[in-house]
């Protein structure tokens, strides 16, 4: 049934995507300074109470306003997020 083939079709592009997205993402998570890796890796945390106590502590350690700290994984963040974009975007036009 054509609508099966087309469902499945669907499915296996946003997989294709999907998979694009996450070699993208590594391949800048893995250019990205060590400690930028670091912060980003500590400072993240499914839990909001969790994250908010590893901002707290890498902010002391790192001598800074956490306010400080949030406007840094901000942009790295932001950098990652357009760079990772740019290489999906790059990997479609080839297709």
């Amino acid at each position: 049934d054509l609508a099966r083939v087309e469902s499945r079709s669907k499915l296996q592009e946003e997989r294709e995507e999907k998979s694009r997205w996450l070699e993208c993402m590594d391949k800048f998570l893995k250019s990205l300074p060590p400690e930028d890796a670091a912060l980003l890796r500590n400072c993240h945390h499914d839990d909001q109470r969790q994250q908010s106590i590893n901002r707290s502590q890498a902010a002391a350690q790192m001598g800074m306003a956490e306010n400080s700290l949030r406007v840094h994984l901000h942009r790295i963040r932001q950098t990652l997020k357009q760079k990772v974009s740019a290489c999906v975007e790059r990997h479609q036009k080839k297709l």
